[in-house]
């Protein structure tokens, strides 16, 4: 075997591997440009439109009880609803969604019929803007993966 068989051999060699590597870095590009398109669908309106607005309309009326508040459970029921595609597809995110969609629900669900005074006011929009924080972090999460 002589000095240029060998250097055919390795460009052969080189050539496989850059093959192989390119198809790798496509199929990596498709998985993630695939799951953005899916996420995209799902939770454009949520995040952009519905949770917003439904967010906008929560308040605690002038006796400092809660008002305003269906919306947004309405608007997690559905964020769930519009999510079972990743139960299927990825679990664990899926329970981290509900979870913290479901947390944001009981929230206002247990501040129904209280009446809230002074700094309880307050206290309880910080803890709902805290939900609402985490909701959105775990969906942020989930679009950056």
């Amino acid at each position: 075997m002589n000095s240029s068989d060998i250097i055919a051999a390795i460009a052969l060699v080189i050539s496989v591997a850059t093959a192989i590597g390119d198809i790798v870095v496509s199929r990596n590009i498709n998985k993630v440009n695939l799951h953005s398109y899916y996420f995209n669908e799902i939770y454009r309106e949520h995040l952009i439109a519905k949770i917003p607005k439904a967010r906008k309309r929560i308040s605690l009326n002038y006796n400092g009880r809660l008002a305003g508040y269906e919306d947004m459970i309405q608007e997690m029921k559905d964020l769930q609803n519009d999510s079972l595609f990743y139960k299927y597809n990825d679990e664990k995110y899926f329970a981290k969604l509900k979870e913290a969609a479901q947390n944001v629900e009981d929230f206002l669900i247990a501040g129904v019929g209280e009446t809230f005074v002074g700094e309880e006011q307050t206290r309880f929009m910080e803890e709902l803007h805290n939900l609402m924080t985490e909701l959105y972090k775990t969906l942020n999460n989930q679009y950056v993966k």
